[in-house]
């Protein structure tokens, strides 16, 4: 897994990500969109594989790359308080790039790490399998008049939530380099 992840990025992993992302998102503090990207290809692509491998390889995430624009958007025509506003976080799209081919890195390798009951971020699985789970659980429970009680956890900004240094032991207990961790941990 380690040698893997430790390979550079390769310019079908670069394209792929580039084309995974989603058209007419509004761009980072740069102003820089996907569409760029995109568009140019042919002419940026091997600059921006040699500076998404430098950052990735390097794991020298830079005070730039993770400049953001936080924006307040109104959920309703007329907002009267701070709740009737969703905020929203701008990222540059070269950090959402190299987000986006970390991400698909990894994705192979969740499937062994993750509990089988883990639906969430492992490739093939899907919502509706985990509904499925719940609904034969509780079928299973009034058959056979087991006490049964289920738990929903609703982790809704989880990552700014969690502690990073809990994460970074449980990459560690997973087997992750000391290699890899610098990157997801600059991000």
């Amino acid at each position: 897994m380690n040698a893997a992840l430790k390979e550079p990025m390769s310019l079908e992993e670069l394209r792929h990500a580039i084309t995974q992302g989603k058209a007419f998102k509004a761009p980072g503090h740069d102003g820089i969109c996907l569409e760029f990207f995109r568009t140019a290809w042919y002419v940026l692509k091997l600059d921006l594989l040699q500076i998404m491998n430098c950052i990735y390889i390097e794991g020298t995430i830079t005070v730039r790359h993770l400049q953001e624009l936080i924006v307040c958007l109104p959920k309703n025509a007329h907002p009267k308080n701070i709740g009737d506003y969703r905020p929203l976080t701008l990222l540059n799209t070269y950090y959402k790039i190299l987000a986006r081919l970390i991400a698909n890195r990894l994705r192979p390798c969740l499937a062994a790490i993750l509990h089988p009951n883990q639906h969430c971020g492992v490739q093939g699985n899907s919502a509706f399998e985990a509904v499925a789970t719940v609904r034969e659980a509780v079928a299973h429970a009034e058959i056979t008049k087991t006490p049964f009680c289920i738990v929903s956890i609703d982790f809704n900004a989880a990552f700014d939530k969690i502690s990073h240094s809990y994460l970074l032991a449980t990459l560690h207990a997973h087997g992750f380099t000391d290699w890899f961790l610098p990157p997801i941990m600059g991000m």
